[in-house]
């Protein structure tokens, strides 16, 4: 491959116009939810979405520009849609907002009926649920003051997210096929059974929601057809002409051609986002799914390698439209990043190295147009082609911060052991931006995390915050007649007992109230195993789950625990009570002490010492984490990703012993060293 790296006239134009364009929020999406929501009152949830789903893409505005790969979230280039939904309190008197390309605007019109679709949605959306279930469940404890003293983050903001829908199926038998495997389920459903009732229901409404897509690509080819009928240039018209016949046979239809299959592609992925648009809609293994058309095109001398290089730099910059409407809380935690993440290298599921031709495109692809989106990952083995490492560390180089690298071995072993196959676990993907996740046989999931350094700081002060005064935690003993470190860690370890249950409590009431009241029937037909069972993602239909929550500031606690244990414990230079004294004043007067703290040995240049205690408290997090189920009933998955967790619980934690100051962040990531050292 030459190492070309200009991008053409036409996508360099598109770029830039892209990035010059403003982010503005579109009412259109809440308008026909609430007409549909009118008209369907009393209805099964299930076919009440999908026919809010159908009336969404049956009337919002579409257009086409310069861009041959059509349809946008939005009628803007850049527009964000409101999941009231989901979570809306927050949304009240917003008259702009921050998105991950900055800030976002909102017109009169759109904010007076945002706020009237908040006001009939106050107290029905799925996050005020779940709060109210969650505290009557908790009666003496506020879901706010844990929020505010920074003992977890949650992400029940938004819609679910986290998800690798089956865009190969699509490819191979088209949505009319998904159709008629759900037509077949139905048919063959017994006449008289209320779990074959719930089942038909589910079935119908994937049938409403892939058939309103199909009638939505062709709204698309129609435009096109006649914008062609108009236009004088005869390359122009040429194209749309094209971009018609694509789109009246895709996604309906399989993908016949490589050009074909990026359309069908991207109106799957914006199908997926319009029903639910979460952070990680993930395209997986894109390489493995889209490399056969093209090697077929190519063969044929129908495709050119330049060709394909820019409908891949057309197709990143779709990626970029899509972006979600956040409260300034989640932007802060994520940064508004959209995780759509693209999984190279890798195995097929027979255990043979399955890096291809596309692998080395999509990497050159994205070296030429730096896109923020997708995002992309090498899944590491060690038969994987040095020329595929080589091109990996080319994209490296630019400074973009792509690609990240995982070890597959042990990626697929973990799989296995929370009850994959060997063939599901070997076409595994990275889910978001680095858990490796199920490729189209998982439900969705949200997130959440526990703060650990918090854990340590009240332990510090016999379960008060530090920072506020409040007594939020167990009293777990005076840490003055602490005597070992053994004691210090069964306090901390008390600490993370207690909340833990609470927050994976409030993470389960929203999965389950989601899952109920805003199922994902368009999301479910693209995942395995829905259809067969005649449920939906979110209510057992996968073949996996993906739920679990995980530590944040794993490294920071390592830190503070090799220092406690040195000075306090085995030198004893240093009194528990001069420590507490000087943390609880953010070491006001005692610079020398916290420079002498920061000196101790810390993680990633203390050797084995300090790695130990870090390892350790993964260890006992993911064993406390076992012992619940999740909210379907089976086994719950932990996970250890802090996406910009760091800062925001950081800025609600005191002081530590490993020398950090108060609402300094927290170390970057799940392995990585504390600033400085």
């Amino acid at each position: 491959m030459e190492a070309l790296s200009l991008l053409s006239d036409r996508v360099s134009k598109i770029k830039e116009t892209l990035f010059q364009s403003e982010v503005t929020l579109s009412c259109e999406r809440l308008k026909y939810l609430m007409e549909s929501y009118r008209e369907t009152d009393g209805q099964n949830p299930v076919l009440r979405r999908a026919r809010a789903f159908e009336k969404i893409l049956n009337n919002r505005t579409i257009y086409i520009d310069d861009n041959p790969i059509v349809g946008t979230l939005t009628e803007y280039q850049l527009g964000v849609q409101p999941f009231v939904e989901n979570s809306c309190d927050w949304m009240k008197g917003a008259d702009s907002f921050r998105t991950a390309l900055g800030k976002g605007n909102i017109s009169e019109a759109d904010a007076k009926l945002l706020l009237e679709t908040v006001n009939f949605w106050k107290g029905r959306d799925t996050f005020s649920r779940s709060v109210e279930a969650w505290s009557q469940k908790h009666p003496t404890v506020s879901y706010q003051e844990l929020q505010d003293a920074g003992i977890m983050v949650d992400t029940a903001h938004t819609p679910m997210g986290r998800c690798c829908p089956d865009y190969g199926k699509v490819l191979n038998i088209g949505l009319t096929g998904i159709i008629e495997e759900a037509k077949q389920k139905l048919n063959s459903l017994p006449l008289c059974s209320l779990e074959a009732y719930r089942q038909a229901e589910f079935l119908n409404a994937v049938i409403i929601s892939c058939e309103a897509v199909i009638a939505f690509a062709r709204r698309y080819g129609a435009l096109a057809g006649e914008m062609a009928q108009k236009e004088t240039d005869d390359r122009r018209k040429k194209e749309l002409n094209r971009i018609a016949a694509t789109c009246y046979h895709v996604p309906a239809n399989p993908a016949r051609d490589f050009c074909e299959a990026v359309q069908s592609f991207w109106f799957i992925q914006l199908a997926v986002s319009i029903e639910h648009l979460g952070p990680g809609i993930c395209p997986g293994r894109f390489s493995q799914y889209m490399y056969p058309l093209y090697q077929k095109d190519k063969e044929q001398g129908k495709l050119t390698e330049e060709e394909t290089l820019e409908l891949l730099e057309l197709l990143f910059l779709k990626f970029v439209t899509l972006i979600r409407f956040l409260p300034g809380a989640v932007v802060e935690q994520n940064q508004g990043n959209m995780f759509q993440n693209i999984s190279l290298g890798g195995l097929t599921p027979s255990g043979e190295d399955a890096t291809n031709e596309m692998d080395y495109l999509v990497l050159e692809a994205q070296k030429r147009v730096r896109s923020i989106q997708p995002t992309l990952s090498i899944l590491y083995h060690d038969r994987l082609p040095e020329e595929l490492l080589l091109k990996a560390a080319e994209l490296v180089s630019t400074g973009i911060g792509m690609p990240a690298f995982f070890n597959n071995d042990l990626n697929i072993q973990g799989l296995i052991e929370h009850g994959a196959s060997l063939e599901d676990a070997r076409n595994y993907s990275i889910i978001g931006c680095v858990e490796a996740g199920f490729s189209h046989t998982a439900n969705t999931m949200h997130g959440g995390a526990l703060n650990l350094p918090k854990m340590l700081e009240l332990a510090l002060n016999n379960g008060k915050d530090m920072l506020s005064g409040k007594q939020i935690g167990p009293q777990t003993g005076d840490p003055l007649k602490f005597r070992s470190y053994s004691e210090l860690h069964e306090a901390i370890k008390a600490q993370l007992q207690y909340f833990m249950p609470l927050r994976i409590d409030f993470q389960y009431t929203v999965n389950a109230l989601n899952a109920e009241f805003l199922p994902l029937p368009f999301n479910s037909a693209l995942v395995d195993d829905c259809i067969a069972t005649g449920k939906s993602m979110g209510q057992g239909g996968a073949r996996y789950s993906m739920d679990g929550c995980g530590p944040v500031g794993v490294i920071d606690l390592a830190d503070s625990l090799a220092a406690i244990n040195t000075f306090v414990f085995e030198e004893k230079s240093l009194s528990m009570a001069e420590l507490t004294e000087a943390l609880r004043s953010n070491f006001d007067g005692k610079e020398e002490l916290r420079h002498r703290l920061k000196k101790a040995p810390k993680y990633g240049n203390g050797g084995d010492y300090v790695e130990g205690i870090a390892r350790e408290w993964y260890e006992l997090f993911y064993d406390e984490h076992q012992k619940f189920h999740d909210y379907l009933g089976g086994r719950a998955r932990p996970f250890a990703l802090s996406v910009s967790y760091h800062p925001v619980l950081g800025s609600k934690t005191a002081a530590l012993p490993s020398g950090r100051e108060a609402r300094e962040s927290l170390a970057d990531g799940t392995v990585s060293p504390g600033a400085g050292c």
